[in-house]
C-alpha cells in the first residue's frame, strides 16, 4: 500500500482573491461574494492537483508504505532466485544493473525529505536521516530516494503503513507568473558546507577546514591551540605538507574522496578523506588496507552498522581487522558542491538546489475554472448544458507527471 497525507499547507493558493476578482470583473468593492470565489480558487486548484499529480502549493506530506522495496526474484544465468539467496550482490541490482531498491516520493515536486520513520522486526519505531541513511534525489519528477551506497533498508515489522516518510513538496510560493524550473547552485561557501580559516580560534586536534583548492586541512598539533592572527591565513601547502599557523599545524590531506567503499584499497597515510555512513568525515590512518566487505544481509539488522564508525573528534575505528585504520575528523556538514571544482560524489546529489516556481498556465487554468462555475453556478443555463472546456485541463499539461512504475 501507498499513500499520501497532506499535514501543512505552507503557502497561499496560486491566484490570490483580488487577482480572480480582478479577472471576473468583480468590483472590489464588491464582496458579496468573496468566500464563494475563495472556495472555487480552493477547489480549482485541488482538481489541478488531482489531474496533474502534484502539488501546486507548497506543502509538508506523509507516504506511508508497507514495507521498504524488495527486488524479489530476479534471473541469475540460466536459473531463477529470489533476493533471500543470491541477488547481484544483495544490493538491489539484477544482472542487468537495474536498480529495485528505490522509493518514489509522489506528489512532485519534491522540495526536500525530513526523514523516514520505520517499526523495526522488534516492534519499536526507528528513525533514517537524510545524508546519512539515505540520499534524496530532488531534480527527478517523482523524486527518488536510495539508500546510501553499500548499504540496503533494513527490515520492517509486518504490519501496514510500517514506514512514514516525511517531507515537503510543491511549487515555490508566490511565484506565479515566474517562468518555470529555477535551479540555482549554492550561493557562497559557509561554515556550515565547509569550515573555513578563521583568525584567533582554539581548534581542536584532528579539527578539519576546507582550503581554496578544495582540500582537507587538518589540525595536528595535540590540544587545542589557536589560529594565528591577523585577516589572512597561511598559504596552504601541496597535498601531504603541512603549514604553521600560530599555535596550530595544518597537514593538507587531499580531498574528499567519496564515500567509503566495502573490499576497496586504500593508501595514503593521512592522506586520503572519505565519508562515513554517518556523514562524518573519516582520515586513513595507516599506509594501506583493504577495506572489509559488507554481508549482504548483515545493514538489515536494526541498529547494527556494517562498520561501526568512530564518531568523536579524533576516534579510530577498525577496518577489515585493521586497528586505528580511521581517525574521525568530525561531521561534514552538507553534501554541496564548494563552487571550486567539479563535485565529486557525494557532492553531486546535492551540488544544486531546485526549487520549481509555478508555470503561468496553472493560475490560467485556476482563473478559467473559477469563472467558469462562478458565472455558471446553475446546472443549466438558457439553451445549453454547461460543462467545463476540455482545453482547461490541456492547460496543465505542463506540469501534469505521468509514472506507472511501481514504488512499494
Amino acid at each position: 500500500m501507498n499513500s499520501i497525507v497532506r499535514t501543512a499547507t505552507l503557502s497561499s493558493e496560486p491566484v490570490t482573491l483580488t487577482a480572480m476578482k480582478n479577472w471576473l470583473k468583480v468590483a472590489p468593492n464588491v464582496v458579496n461574494d468573496d468566500i464563494e470565489i475563495t472556495d472555487l480558487i480552493n477547489e480549482a486548484r485541488v482538481q489541478a492537483e488531482l489531474i496533474t499529480n502534484c502539488a501546486l502549493v507548497r506543502s509538508t506530506f506523509v507516504q506511508y508504505l508497507d514495507h521498504f522495496p524488495t527486488w524479489g526474484a530476479r534471473e541469475l544465468g540460466s536459473s531463477w532466485t529470489t533476493a533471500g539467496s543470491h541477488g547481484w550482490s544483495g544490493l538491489g541490482f539484477d544482472r542487468h544493473h537495474r536498480w529495485h531498491g528505490e522509493i518514489k516520493v509522489k506528489r512532485p515536486p519534491l522540495v526536500s525529505v525530513q526523514g523516514i520513520t520505520f517499526i523495526g522486526t522488534d516492534g519499536r519505531p526507528y528513525t533514517q536521516n537524510p545524508g546519512q541513511d539515505f540520499i534524496v534525489d530532488i531534480t527527478s519528477q517523482p523524486g527518488r530516494i536510495r539508500p546510501i551506497p553499500y548499504t540496503i533498508w533494513p527490515l520492517t515489522l509486518h504490519v501496514p503503513a510500517a514506514i512514514a516518510i516525511s517531507f515537503t513538496a510543491g511549487y515555490a510560493p508566490n511565484s506565479d507568473s515566474v517562468s518555470a524550473g529555477t535551479i540555482a547552485e549554492p550561493e557562497t561557501l559557509t561554515e556550515a558546507i565547509a569550515p573555513s580559516w578563521q583568525p584567533n580560534v582554539a581548534t581542536p586536534q584532528y579539527s578539519y577546514l576546507i582550503d581554496v583548492n578544495g582540500n582537507v586541512e587538518v589540525q595536528t598539533n595535540a590540544g587545542s591551540p589557536v589560529t594565528a592572527s591577523g585577516d589572512n591565513p597561511p598559504s596552504w601547502p601541496a597535498p601531504g605538507q603541512t603549514v604553521p599557523d600560530g599555535g596550530c599545524l595544518w597537514q593538507n590531506c587531499g580531498p574528499i574522496r567519496g564515500f567509503w567503499a566495502p573490499g576497496v584499497p586504500y593508501a595514503g597515510l593521512q592522506s586520503w578523506v572519505i565519508l562515513d555512513f554517518n556523514s562524518n568525515l573519516q582520515l586513513l590512518n595507516v599506509p594501506s588496507l583493504i577495506s572489509q566487505n559488507i554481508g549482504p544481509y548483515s545493514v538489515q539488522l536494526v541498529g547494527v552498522e556494517p562498520i561501526p564508525w568512530a564518531t568523536v573528534l579524533g576516534g579510530l575505528t577498525t577496518d577489515n581487522g585493521i586497528a586505528g585504520a580511521w581517525i574521525c575528523l568530525g561531521p561534514y556538514a552538507a553534501l554541496g558542491d564548494t563552487g571550486l571544482a567539479a563535485p565529486n560524489s557525494p557532492e553531486q546529489q546535492a551540488a544544486v538546489t531546485v526549487d520549481w516556481t509555478l508555470p503561468r498556465t496553472v493560475s490560467r487554468f485556476v482563473k478559467a475554472f473559477v469563472m467558469h462555475h462562478y458565472y455558471n453556478r446553475e446546472p443549466y443555463t438558457q439553451g445549453s448544458v454547461n460543462r467545463v472546456p476540455d482545453h482547461m485541463a490541456e492547460l496543465l499539461g505542463e506540469v501534469t507527471i505521468h509514472d506507472y512504475t511501481p514504488t512499494p
